[in-house]
């Protein structure tokens, strides 16, 4: 799995949308000490297309 996909999972089961800090915290909790910066992914992914999520 990489960043992308959690982000993604995390958006799916806080119910289609999020803070930064819940989806930072959701993360967390199921995948600790994986990934230090949401915030800089989703602005990133904010920015590109979805077929790049899968690189």
């Amino acid at each position: 799995m990489n960043h992308y996909e959690a982000i993604i999972l995390a958006i799916d089961d806080l119910g289609g949308e999020g803070t930064i800090k819940e989806v930072s915290d959701w993360i967390q909790t199921r995948y600790p000490n994986t990934w230090k910066d949401v915030g800089t992914t989703l602005a990133d992914k904010k920015n590109k297309r979805p077929n790049d999520y899968s690189q």
